[in-house]
């Protein structure tokens, strides 16, 4: 996942021409159409706050931060075999799917490519027979399968996106690192931010100085001797946490090329192997607690 942070110029201009005009977007070649998609999407962000609202005016000075998956896949699979999507839960509020591995959550920089939010759109759609909204609260990395969440009415939007902001809903994955690890059980502690790149993907990693708080808790599942399976739970959801917290104590995530895992293993599996198994959140009507399950997928059984 890519981020991009801009700021408002100075006079009455709307949020999507802000971003279009900034030497960032016109950098990392953001069209028109893309900046829109991503509003939609609910990736984009003023000051901290989602906006969705493409002619929301700028005073100047805003700090607008746009996040989208600017990686590229040799060869793009047709949508079609992505569809249908598994839906693992569905009521009046809020809907979840069981994402792919392989596909993004939100629109890419190749914008004919398929993403999560506009197939899911797409599919709502066509079973309802009219346009269907979507609001996006969360995201998977591309190659990172499982539950993703979206509410089907804008009046949840609040009350969803305060859990996700607060840390009040619970996400457990699931992920297969190389070797065995030392401490059946632990917590992984850091500050994150951006530490450089590895072609068009942005690295992450433990910084000195002006990172977000990072922790992760993990139990050992199982082991085979040369790769561990390990249940992870995130109190902070920083870019790629998971990902960079195993890699730094000598344990990558099989697969996760980024971040130490032989590429013998991407090529192999087609994936590095993450899984978002479990999301619990407070419903937004009934305020009961609901917890939503993704099945592992069988290339995570040891």
């Amino acid at each position: 996942m890519q981020k991009v942070t801009c700021r408002a110029p100075t006079g009455n201009i709307r949020l999507d021409q802000a971003i279009a005009q900034s030497s960032e977007a016109l950098a990392h070649k953001l069209s028109r159409t893309l900046i829109r998609k991503l509003l939609v999407a609910g990736a984009v962000y003023v000051n901290g706050k989602r906006v969705r609202v493409a002619s929301r005016p700028m005073r100047g000075g805003e700090t607008i931060d746009i996040y989208y998956d600017a990686a590229r896949a040799p060869e793009k699979a047709p949508a079609d075999k992505f569809l249908p999507l598994r839906v693992l839960y569905d009521d009046d509020a809020i809907i979840c799917f069981d994402k792919p591995a392989g596909l993004p959550t939100q629109p890419t920089l190749d914008e004919a490519r398929a993403n999560l939010f506009e197939l899911a759109k797409r599919q709502l759609a066509d079973k309802a027979g009219k346009p269907v909204y979507l609001g996006m609260h969360h995201r998977l990395d591309r190659d990172t399968s499982g539950v993703v969440l979206f509410t089907l009415d804008n009046r949840q939007n609040a009350f969803i996106a305060d859990q996700f902001k607060g840390h009040n809903c619970t996400k457990v994955y699931v992920a297969v690192v190389h070797g065995k690890l030392k401490n059946e059980t632990g917590r992984l502690e850091s500050f994150m931010g951006e530490v450089g790149r590895k072609g068009k993907q942005a690295k992450f990693g433990t910084v000195r100085s002006g990172g977000k708080k990072a922790i992760t808790d993990f139990l050992v599942l199982g082991t085979d001797g040369t790769h561990s399976l390990i249940e992870v739970r995130i109190t902070t959801g920083r870019t790629h946490q998971i990902r960079v917290h195993f890699s730094e104590i000598g344990h990558p995530i099989v697969g996760d090329t980024l971040y130490g895992s032989p590429a013998v293993n991407y090529g192999r599996l087609g994936r590095f192997l993450l899984h978002a198994h479990a999301l619990t959140i407070e419903h937004p009507v009934t305020h009961n607690s609901v917890r939503i399950e993704s099945p592992l997928p069988q290339e995570f059984r040891l």
